[in-house]
């Protein structure tokens, strides 16, 4: 009874803005515990990811696939598909991902061409121009959907052909992630979900399902799901 009067007393002195006083549990931060351990580990070998941003919160750099004069990308996921051939680029001069979508946001001002809203469209400018982005929103604004776009144009630049390794998914409920991935089926059959899943689609993607047609491709460059759902499409060479 004691430490709840106690308690009480430090939330009335809170609540008149005298006093601002924090209570520390001593066990509620332990699950975090292995993760903070690790991260502190990660960063004294000097391998840390993102360190600049995360940790010093130093403005990102440029992702490198932005802006690689080589690098193609289809506009037409953000942009209407007459847009291409009413506003083609320049033939004097390469541009690159980054300077295209600039390009193409100065050439059609004002026409109604892009299929995204203006804050959508600033969504898709951050994470052109930043290694790391933070988009955010109350529910039913288009976060779910604006991420899909994201994620289609990363596939049609071929970002994990190109600089190794598979896009990593991750949302905090599993319900978010089944939705998400959902979304993404639409556009590509290379999907692998970890762990529980409640859809139907996706059933055919859980690791345990796909793994070991994973494993033969240490043996082929292409092999093919044997299911009918995937029978037409091909697991590239980069998703082990």
């Amino acid at each position: 009874m004691e430490n709840i009067d106690v308690l009480l007393e430090w939330s009335a002195m809170t609540n008149k803005g005298d006093h601002a006083l924090m209570a520390e549990s001593p066990t509620f931060y332990r699950a975090f515990g292995p993760c903070m351990d690790s991260l502190k580990e990660m960063y004294e070998k000097g391998n840390m990811p993102l360190v600049d941003e995360l940790v010093f919160a130093k403005k990102s750099d440029p992702p490198i696939y932005t802006h690689d004069m080589e690098q193609k990308c289809d506009w037409s996921i953000i942009f209407k598909k007459t847009t291409m051939c009413d506003f083609p680029f320049p033939n004097d001069r390469q541009l690159s991902p980054i300077e295209q979508f600039k390009y193409l946001q100065q050439e059609t001002s004002g026409t109604s061409q892009s299929i995204l809203d203006e804050t959508q469209m600033l969504g898709i400018e951050n994470f052109l121009e930043n290694r790391v982005s933070l988009i955010q929103g109350p529910p039913g604004t288009g976060k779910s959907f604006l991420g899909t776009k994201i994620l289609r144009l990363m596939l049609s630049m071929e970002i994990p052909k190109r600089f190794g390794g598979p896009i990593l998914v991750m949302t905090y409920k599993n319900f978010a992630l089944d939705h998400f991935l959902e979304a993404c089926l639409e556009h590509t059959p290379n999907i692998v979900r970890i762990g529980r899943t409640g859809s139907e689609k996706l059933s055919e993607h859980l690791l345990g399902k796909v793994y070991p047609y994973l494993m033969m491709q240490a043996a082929a460059d292409k092999i093919y799901y044997p299911t009918d759902t995937y029978r037409k499409h091909e697991i590239p060479q980069y998703c082990q």
